[in-house]
């Protein structure tokens, strides 16, 4: 009796465990969506989105960049680098 009484409540205390993880990883979900819009609204202000090493012919960038273009009518512009002259850009500044 006593084990079925301490399964009997640990399947509620684990499901109630379970909920709670569940809504405090939820919550930054909604500042995130809030910091994309804010960040589409400055790159839609600028018109355009710079890049660095992220070319349309590496990765699928050709189709991100279109998205980008037809989504939020933001311009792409990509300065081609290797990774070490993008990593002495990125110390130097």
């Amino acid at each position: 009796m006593k084990t079925l009484l301490s399964r009997s409540t640990a399947v509620p205390a684990k499901l109630l465990a379970a909920t709670a993880i569940t809504a405090t990883l939820s919550a930054p979900a909604f500042s995130a969506d809030a910091n994309v819009e804010s960040l589409v609204k400055a790159a839609q202000k600028e018109g355009s989105i710079y890049s660095v090493g992220m070319p349309d012919s590496w990765a699928n960038w050709k189709d991100t960049w279109a998205d980008l273009q037809s989504n939020y009518g933001l311009k792409h512009q990509d300065t081609d680098m290797s990774s070490a002259q993008e990593i002495a850009k990125f110390e130097a500044e």
